[in-house]
C-alpha cells in the first residue's frame, strides 16, 4: 500500500484520519520495510553459503 492511498482506505472503514493515525501508519510501514530488508539480507547471505551445483542428473 502506498502512503497516498491511506486516507481513502481509512475513510472506507470510517476511521478518522488524524495526524496521530498518519504517524502510526508511517511507523508501521517503516517497520515492515525494515523487516523485509532484514529478511532479504539474510537470504542473500545464506545464498552465498550454499554451494553452486550444476543441473541434477536425471
Amino acid at each position: 500500500m502506498k502512503m497516498e492511498e491511506l486516507p481513502e482506505i481509512l475513510e472506507q472503514y470510517q476511521v478518522p484520519v488524524t495526524a496521530d493515525v498518519e504517524e502510526e501508519v508511517l511507523t508501521m510501514c517503516n517497520l515492515g520495510e525494515g523487516v523485509y530488508e532484514k529478511g532479504m539480507k539474510a537470504g542473500r547471505l545464506r545464498a552465498r553459503e550454499i554451494p553452486l551445483t550444476g543441473p541434477a542428473d536425471s
